[in-house]
């Protein structure tokens, strides 16, 4: 949904700890700036929760994003004078932060945890956090495979900016129930002479490859539209998702500035 990630120095935040960082993030972007990005999310591939899929998915993309809880009590900073930097959390929890894998070590001693929570068997993941490099090693632990908290690993696929000059949306990403057939539609005004050449379903959660999908575009709406097929229809297309990213518009559906 033209979204992806944007350099920090674009927007540099000043608050210092935590409470007041995440109260800055809610309040200091308008809707527009909330999406600016500086390169584009391309696509993403969702990877089972097993050591062997995590470690091919590292392999094939160089890091896989996952969440897990995150609690104080269970990280070693310092043990037996050494700083093995690993954490464990023993029991299921919910997760409540997102951090990125980027390598592994089958021989990471479970003795480097603590003695109140320490996994049955060696191994663990090299993760990046975000809390900084002057937390754990530079910025890096160790969390171990065991760990019983760890939730929704997932790959991107990123690319350069693309030279797409408007994207058309209210609601960001949307949200779907889990209903097997939608029909929904938005009213907007081009903002320039330009051709329209993508759609987005507007909801991964309720579009996937291979759904069936039918969209219809119509021009000339009345200025107080209640139903946007009352405008003159100009193109419908028909077909089955081959991504959950965009939709290619294979006709031409030209665009004039200030048309609805």
């Amino acid at each position: 949904n033209f979204a992806g990630p944007a350099a920090e120095a674009r927007f540099p935040f000043t608050s210092t700890n935590s409470s007041a960082l995440y109260t800055e993030m809610q309040t200091a972007f308008t809707f527009s700036q909330r999406f600016a990005r500086d390169i584009a999310v391309t696509g993403y591939q969702r990877v089972s929760l097993t050591n062997q899929a995590i470690k091919q998915a590292v392999l094939a993309y160089g890091a896989v994003q996952i969440s897990y809880c995150h609690n104080n009590s269970y990280y070693a900073a310092v043990y037996d004078n050494a700083k093995p930097c690993a954490y464990y959390y023993p029991t299921s929890a919910d997760a409540n932060h997102a951090v990125v894998i980027i390598g592994w070590d089958d021989t990471f001693s479970r003795e480097n945890f603590l003695n109140s929570a320490r996994p049955t068997s060696d191994g663990a993941w090299l993760v990046k956090n975000s809390f900084g490099s002057n937390w754990g090693d530079s910025g890096y632990f160790w969390l171990s495979y065991e760990d019983k908290t760890i939730y929704e690993a997932y790959t991107y696929n990123v690319a350069a900016l693309d030279d797409y000059q408007n994207a058309y949306f209210y609601d960001g990403y949307g949200s779907y129930s889990s209903e097997s057939s939608k029909r929904a539609a938005n009213v907007f005004v081009a903002r320039g002479n330009e051709y329209l050449t993508k759609v987005s379903p507007g909801s991964a959660s309720a579009y996937q490859i291979g759904s069936t999908y039918k969209f219809s575009i119509y021009k000339d709406l009345p200025a107080t539209v209640t139903d946007p097929t009352a405008g003159r229809l100009v193109y419908s297309q028909t077909g089955t998702a081959t991504n959950t990213n965009y939709i290619d518009v294979f006709g031409k559906v030209d665009l004039q500035t200030g048309e609805r």
